[in-house]
């Protein structure tokens, strides 16, 4: 809305014959953003941030799951329409050219699922739940088209989401520390559990550690190098979760750390595997939390940890400027403050660009 009112401002003061944007124009564009690659470094940095963002939207995911669409027609209704809507939006909104889902594609997809409904909906309403929607799709449709659905399913049960929002500030402000007293065969055994997907990571050949990241002075942002080209390597911002267990894994195996020995003892012989090692006890009981990827491999792709990220804020329409950055909208079709005032609160996710032309 600032943005909205400097620019009308702006326009004034350049020109008597200035018009203000309408209303409904506002509404429809949002809030433009544009995000790159600091996105990744900072899910590295709190992955706690990232477990109680997925944990809680999993639990709510499971409440709607659980919930038998017969027992509210209205909910069926909400979603049949809200799934109508999400179909326009997907085909009016230029999506990704390359490293994401297309939304054509994703349009089609939810036309498929749309169906889906409407042929639950004529049957038997006792036969009709969520759990078997979500399956039926889980066969047909692709990952994006199914998520899609997923979030429409959440945002059947407010109730829900709003007893599990007060659980994410204490779960995002939790402090990592070091357990010294744990033994040696204890985080042998959370790594081999938990980091078995690091563990599995080739790094033999050069592609797979090629790249660098490293907050650049000029930019006053990550950016990411070429580790056998450019310069700067001694300044790297540590990303790589995957090599920093398999080198600690591998000094305790290489030394022969007896399973009974404390944590203590290996983490003073060996200071710099003091941050992996709490890290690893940090995320004992995690069941999400890290990216399970190799972020230094050459073929690793930003722009989807990036969508990631700013998904979780509201953000929609993502759209990759190359393999580093994601354009894309917030709060688009949000109401102003006169609707608010006014008390105009509709249900606004996902505007229709037809409608507001329409009513040019």
């Amino acid at each position: 809305e600032v943005g909205f009112d400097f620019v009308e401002a702006i326009a004034g003061k350049r020109s008597p014959l200035a018009v203000l944007l309408d209303g409904r124009i506002r509404r429809y564009l949002g809030l433009g953003n544009a995000s790159g690659l600091g996105m990744t470094c900072a899910l590295v940095r709190w992955p706690h941030w990232v477990g109680s963002w997925c944990l809680n939207r999993e639990i709510a995911l499971g409440y709607a799951k659980t919930d038998f669409a017969e027992s509210t027609a209205k909910r069926v209704d909400t979603l049949r329409a809200r799934l109508e809507r999400a179909i326009r939006y997907y085909g009016e909104v230029a999506g990704p050219q390359h490293g994401l889902t297309g939304h054509d594609e994703i349009a089609r997809d939810l036309s498929r699922i749309l169906a889906e409904v409407e042929a639950l909906a004529a049957g038997p309403r006792s036969a009709m739940s969520w759990q078997s929607l979500c399956e039926r799709a889980a066969t047909d449709v692709g990952r994006d088209g199914l998520e899609q659905l997923h979030a429409l399913l959440i945002d059947l049960y407010p109730e829900c989401t709003s007893r599990l929002a007060t659980l994410l500030p204490d779960a995002m402000r939790r402090q990592r520390r070091l357990i010294p007293e744990m033994t040696i065969g204890r985080l042998r055994e959370l790594i081999f559990n938990n980091y078995g997907w690091a563990l599995s990571i080739d790094r033999s050949e050069p592609d797979r550690s090629w790249h660098f990241w490293y907050h650049s002075e000029e930019a006053g942002e990550q950016r990411r190098g070429e580790r056998y080209i450019d310069p700067g390597v001694e300044y790297e911002t540590f990303v790589d979760v995957a090599g920093a267990v398999q080198r600690c894994r591998q000094t305790m195996e290489d030394e022969s750390w007896s399973a009974d020995d404390v944590v203590a003892r290996f983490t003073l012989a060996h200071p710099e595997h003091v941050y992996i090692v709490s890290r690893i006890q940090f995320l004992e009981n995690e069941p999400y939390g890290e990216i399970r990827d190799n972020l230094i491999d050459r073929t690793f792709l930003p722009i989807k940890v990036i969508r990631f990220f700013l998904s979780n804020f509201g953000f929609e329409s993502g759209t990759p400027r190359g393999v580093q950055w994601v354009h894309g909208v917030l709060l688009q079709g949000a109401p102003s403050p006169e609707d608010i005032r006014n008390g105009r609160l509709s249900d606004w996710t996902m505007p229709s660009k037809l409608e507001v032309v329409r009513s040019q």
